[in-house]
């Protein structure tokens, strides 16, 4: 079988190891170069689009001007539009070009760009194309940059170097210039807990007679959990000034006391002309999931320590909604500045509306009706571990986590109509394009619950009595048959009730043995809307024993059953081993004599427990010691001596 494997940045070897039917072993190498700007061959991504300019003012302008507040108008100016077109294309499985084009009125810019992955690293080469109806010449910017694999050569694996030329567009009386950079880069290891980067940076402008440069150097570690601290040290000089360089030198550091509380403090030194430093600090703490609350000192100067913001901020993320405000003083002006933000999202597709904190570009709305109008929602990836419970305020649950030109299988979890109800679940799969939305409408048949009691012909009750249950259908040439029901099956208990949960509407049936004869018994689940049900979902069957006097009218009695079964070969007991009925030699119908909740009908069944009706006693902690605990060995065996039980047999039946 195939395996899932991921490529790391730059040069990978992969390992092939083919066995044979025989038993035989062959392994084949690849060398595969990687790059996160790739794209498969044959893949393409592509973009479109077109913008127009807009101005607000107190005036009409533009082509066309629309009313906004505060007698202002909203100006267009369609003659000014951009075009624009992007282009990502894999030419290969190592190399991929993109291009990006834009074009206004009298102005043209062009990006081309490819990436090329080999062994040796990766490398990228752009050029950008500039037209200005203005300017005398063209602009051209042209960039290559390469990062080594380290494949043949280990010690070049942390290096990294970019090379440029830029040539700006003149007008005619501008004289002419470039501007080139070269750039080089090397991360490494002091230890195996302290990283560091080395940086170096050489621009020269052509009409300059020295370039400028920078360098700097940049280390962190970790010395204990929650804890970290960094620095870094740059040095730079000026074209006209190579040889006098300002050094500037930064250290911040961090440390987490817990999961919700964390510091922060950098404090940065500038040695040029004259000596700065400025730090800062700040404090965050999430209270809750949903909220976080930070505290910031920032521009604290030493030479003017009055010289500082203070900045305290709180965010609230509800489920449909955002919250924020922020409050910030200004040492040095003395102002004082309040920001309060809420925001909220509403979605609409297919006459569904939905409520959240955002709203993506692709979206689901599930919007259950019927028997689930009332239920609670949660839907989940197919891969998630944990699905997330929506609130719909609006009747539909908004679902964000969609991602667009891929499959996705989406689960929706709802709950049952009642407390007693059994949930459902739902499995869509959708592959939307950008900006396309979904609406999934979800509704069930209802259900009911089914109680009765059974009685023998003696007056005992049937106990640990159990049957399939048939549903009666019409068949094509208008006969009854019967279809076995595999979600239900009837047991009743010491008291010779049976109950039966989701029983859908339609008319159902099943065995009863009575002495050697079979019965059937027959009873109807009215169909019923689901918006119309209700809480009273728990019907009650007349109680049935088979010598009641008043019942006997009702039982149909016939030599042969008229009910037809859909299985051509009966089986003689089931997969629980009861004994199934071939034909019926009576039949009977129970009707519904009561309809009530749930809740009262298992308060019925199962009372609720009154501890004031038992004389519980209270004994002291040293009531019991362990000598009661105490077991004689001698005495039991003195008592038990000869003696053996009798052996007994217990069967158990017991619903799946």
């Amino acid at each position: 079988r195939l395996r899932d494997f991921v490529f790391t940045q730059g040069a990978n070897q992969i390992l092939i190891r083919t066995i044979t039917d025989s038993g035989e072993t062959h392994s084949e190498y690849v060398d595969m170069g990687y790059d996160y700007r790739l794209l498969g061959k044959g893949d393409s991504l592509y973009g479109v689009g077109i913008s127009m300019p807009r101005e607000k003012s107190v005036e009409k302008k533009g082509i066309f001007s629309i009313p906004w507040l505060g007698e202002q108008y909203l100006s267009y100016h369609p003659a000014k539009f951009t075009a624009t077109w992007y282009q990502q294309i894999g030419l290969t499985d190592t190399f991929t070009f993109s291009s990006d084009l834009a074009y206004s009125p009298g102005l043209f810019s062009g990006t081309f760009s490819g990436v090329l992955a080999t062994m040796f690293g990766t490398s990228q080469l752009q050029v950008t194309i500039g037209l200005d109806e203005t300017k005398a010449n063209p602009s051209l910017m042209t960039s290559f940059g390469h990062r080594f694999s380290g494949r043949y050569i280990p010690q070049l694996a942390a290096l990294s170097m970019n090379l440029s030329v830029s040539i700006p567009a003149f007008k005619a009386d501008e004289s002419f210039y470039a501007n080139s950079s070269l750039s080089l880069s090397y991360s490494g290891n002091i230890t195996e807990k302290i990283r560091y980067t080395l940086s170096s940076n050489l621009s020269w402008k052509s009409d300059d007679n020295l370039p400028a440069w920078s360098a700097s150097f940049a280390t962190g570690f970790s010395p204990f959990r929650g804890f970290s601290i960094s620095g870094s040290v740059t040095a730079s000089g000026a074209a006209d000034a190579p040889t006098k360089p300002a050094i500037s030198a930064q250290i911040s550091g961090s440390y987490s006391f817990s999961s919700k509380l964390s510091a922060n403090t950098s404090t940065s030194l500038r040695f040029a002309d004259e000596t700065t430093a400025v730090t800062s600090a700040g404090v965050s703490w999430r209270p809750s999931s949903n909220d976080s609350v930070s505290f910031s000192l920032n521009g604290l100067r030493y030479d003017d320590p009055k010289n500082h913001t203070l900045t305290g901020y709180w965010n609230h993320n509800g489920s449909l909604s955002s919250f924020s405000v922020r409050q910030q003083v200004t040492s040095a002006t003395g102002r004082m500045a309040t920001t309060f933000t809420a925001s909220t999202s509403f979605a609409y597709a297919g006459g569904a509306f939905g409520i959240g904190r955002s709203v993506n570009d692709s979206f689901l709305l599930v919007k259950p009706k019927g028997e689930l109008r009332k239920s609670q929602i949660s839907v989940a990836r197919s891969l998630d571990s944990a699905p997330s419970y929506l609130s719909r305020p609006q009747g539909s649950a908004l679902y964000n986590s969609i991602s667009p030109n891929v499959k996705n299988s989406i689960v929706v979890f709802a709950t049952g109509a009642t407390d007693y109800s059994t949930g459902h679940s739902f499995v869509f799969e959708a592959q939307p394009r950008s900006r396309q939305s979904f609406v999934a409408q979800l509704d069930v048949e209802p259900s009911f619950t089914i109680s009765g009691l059974l009685y023998e012909e003696s007056g005992e009750p049937y106990i640990q009595y159990s049957s399939p249950v048939y549903r009666v259908i019409e068949g094509e040439e208008g006969e009854r048959e019967l279809v076995r029901d595999d979600s239900l099956y009837l047991f009743t208990d010491q008291d010779g009730r049976f109950i039966l949960s989701e029983v859908k509407g339609g008319t159902y049936l099943f065995d009863l043995r009575v002495d050697d004869e079979w019965w059937g018994v027959e009873f109807t689940v009215p169909l019923t809307e689901g918006e119309k049900v209700g809480l009273d979902r728990v019907l009650l069957l007349e109680e049935f024993w088979v010598s009641d006097p008043t019942m006997s009218e009702r039982i149909i009695r016939h030599d042969l059953s008229p009910l037809l079964f859909e299985y051509d070969e009966l089986e003689e007991v089931d997969i629980f081993g009861t004994e199934i009925a071939e034909g019926y030699d009576a039949e009977i119908v129970l009707e519904v004599v009561d309809r009530i909740d749930e809740e009262s009908f298992w308060s019925i069944i199962f009372p609720p427990f009154d501890e004031d009706a038992f004389g519980f006693e209270f004994f002291d902690d040293e009531f019991v010691t362990h000598d009661d605990f105490y077991f004689d060995e001698a005495l039991f065996d003195t008592l038990t001596e000869g003696w053996e039980g009798e052996q007994s047999t217990q069967v158990i039946t017991a619903a799946p």
